[in-house]
């Protein structure tokens, strides 16, 4: 049986690795959130429904 030549199965590979690397970068860069665009989430009021100074509500 004849082998495959040693060339072909070396751009494979580099070009198998390229792929991955592009698509694991891809997952870091637009699938994770950013931290600083996230959004902090507002306190709970605290015991019995009470605001905090910080918390209190503008009437």
């Amino acid at each position: 049986m004849k082998q495959p030549p040693t060339r072909i199965l070396i751009a494979i590979l580099i070009l198998l690795g390229v792929f991955l690397l592009s698509k694991w970068l891809i997952f870091q860069t637009l699938l994770q959130p950013d931290e600083s665009t996230r959004q902090p989430l507002p306190a709970a009021p605290t015991d019995a429904g009470q605001y905090t100074d910080e918390q209190q509500p503008a009437d």
